[in-house]
């Protein structure tokens, strides 16, 4: 497996070109991870990856190569450094948009509210595994603090304020 990078004019990458060794056994069905650092005197908007590996069959392999686009967006986490978002979570940095983002993720009737059983149901899709149903209602019985049953963006941004939930 290689990757390579194409950037833009006044951007970096060191190694911008890199192979992987192969791994054990006769199939090498192992995650690679590639560290590259990227540097550049001022911000940009993308980078393109080039993906060169072979699929293999028993008895066949076949060079395969796949390209992506790299879109870098300033998230503005509080980073010193463009892009990057080294600083603060998302979470800590504007509580109520990332409320907000969650709120419509969770909502899925589309009534301004989120009822227990949407809850648990995005918990659910989140988390690899899935909390009991009893757990689940005490988070969501944390959050829904006047006790209707359903949880508000009021109560989902005050509840990220305070506790710092990062996946209800």
């Amino acid at each position: 497996m290689q990757y390579t990078l194409s950037l833009p004019e006044g951007v970096s990458a060191s190694p911008a070109t890199a192979t992987a060794q192969k791994g054990p056994g006769d199939s090498d069905t192992q995650p690679r991870q590639f560290w590259v650092d990227i540097s550049s005197s001022k911000p940009f908007d993308s980078l393109e990856l080039t993906m060169n590996y072979y699929a293999c069959t028993s008895d066949k392999c076949f060079p395969l190569s796949q390209q992506y686009t790299i879109k870098i967006e300033n998230q503005n986490r509080g980073a010193r450094t463009f892009g990057m978002n080294k600083g603060q979570s998302a979470h800590k940095s504007n509580p109520s948009k990332t409320a907000s983002r969650r709120m419509i993720n969770m909502d899925t009737s589309k009534d301004g509210f989120v009822s227990f059983d949407e809850f648990y149901n995005k918990i659910k899709k989140r988390q690899g595994k899935t909390p009991t149903r009893e757990k689940a209602q005490q988070r969501f019985e944390k959050i829904d603090t006047n006790k209707d049953g359903l949880i508000s963006l009021e109560e989902l941004k005050r509840s990220m304020k305070s506790t710092h939930i990062q996946n209800p």
